[in-house]
């Protein structure tokens, strides 16, 4: 899990919001499904996986996170142990204390909203 530097969001989502963005300034789609029909090979979502019920019953309280940036969990004994690192190209550090009391169990569920 990574947090991104503020000011320094340009990721691959970015490059596709601009190619979206030009087939938008010649093509008109006034609603979702003329939408889904200017963009190449799109598909409509229909079920995503709600990681937060699967997690939350394992899931410490944690706020004010401001860095670092980089979060790495690993399941070791039956508990997850969280590293973490600033920038990219800084070593992984252990963190005292966890994120997760443990590594969660069963299967996640769907949730159809969409």
């Amino acid at each position: 899990m990574s947090f991104l530097i503020v000011g320094h969001t340009h990721e691959d989502i970015d490059a596709k919001f601009s190619e979206v963005s030009r087939l938008l300034n010649t093509k008109d789609a006034e609603y979702f499904d003329d939408f889904l029909n200017v963009l190449k090979n799109a598909e409509r979502i229909t079920q995503l996986f709600d990681v937060k019920s699967w997690i939350e019953g394992d899931l410490n309280k944690v706020e004010h996170i401001t860095q670092p940036l980089h979060f790495k969990f690993v399941s070791v004994d039956g508990g997850v142990k969280v590293f973490y690192k600033g920038v990219q190209s800084q070593p992984w550090s252990a963190l005292n204390g966890n994120f997760l009391n443990k590594a969660p169990s069963g299967k996640r569920n769907i949730e159809a909203k969409f």
